[in-house]
C-alpha cells in the first residue's frame, strides 16, 4: 500500500525557534472530543495510524522496536490523546524525503488527516558524517516544519 513516492509532494519550511514552538504547542495540544469524536474512536484512529506507520517504514528501513537507536529508527508507542504521533531517526540512510513522505501517505489515509502530527526526533549519532547530527521538525498538513538550528533540512529532507 505505501512505498517509496516517485515524487514528493511536501514543502519544507525551515522557521525561526520561536515560531517553530508554537507549531509544535499547537499540535501537541489536548483535542476537545465531541460526540462524533470520542475517546475511543481517537484511540482507534491512533492504533491504525501506529500500525499502518510501522507496516510503511519497514518495507525501506529498520525499526528499533525496544527504544534503543542501533536501527534506522524508532515510532514511539505511547499516545497522548491528541492528532499527536511521534519518533526517532538515527542514520542517514533514513534522514530523507522518502521518509517524509511515506508519513505523509499513513497520514493521508486516516480518517482525520488534516489534524495529525507526526514529530521528528534526529539523533544520528551512528554514521561518522551525519546529514543532520541532532535536529527536529514536524510533518503536518502536506509540510515540514523544523526550527532554524543550522541543519539544512530543506536540502536534507528532498534527497530520496
Amino acid at each position: 500500500m505505501f512505498g517509496l513516492s516517485s515524487g514528493f509532494k511536501f514543502t519544507v519550511n525551515v522557521v525561526a525557534e520561536e515560531e517553530y514552538r508554537r507549531v509544535y504547542d499547537g499540535a501537541a495540544q489536548a483535542v476537545i472530543l465531541t460526540g462524533s469524536l470520542t475517546k475511543a474512536a481517537l484511540q482507534k484512529e491512533f492504533e491504525m495510524f501506529d500500525a499502518s506507520l510501522r507496516e510503511a517504514i519497514a518495507k525501506n528501513w529498520e525499526i528499533d522496536e525496544f527504544g534503543g537507536d542501533e536501527k534506522d529508527c524508532a515510532v514511539s508507542d505511547e499516545w497522548q490523546g491528541g492528532f499527536f504521533h511521534c519518533g526517532g531517526i538515527y542514520t542517514n540512510r533514513i534522514c530523507c524525503g522518502n521518509y517524509v513522505q511515506t508519513i505523509l501517505d499513513v497520514i493521508g489515509a486516516l480518517p482525520h488527516s488534516d489534524r495529525w502530527t507526526y514529530h521528528t526526533a534526529v539523533e544520528n549519532l551512528n554514521d561518522d558524517e551525519p546529514v543532520i547530527g541532532l535536529g527536529e521538525f514536524l510533518i503536518r498538513q502536506g509540510n515540514v516544519f523544523a526550527p532554524d538550528d543550522g541543519n539544512n533540512y530543506k536540502k536534507i529532507l528532498k534527497r530520496r
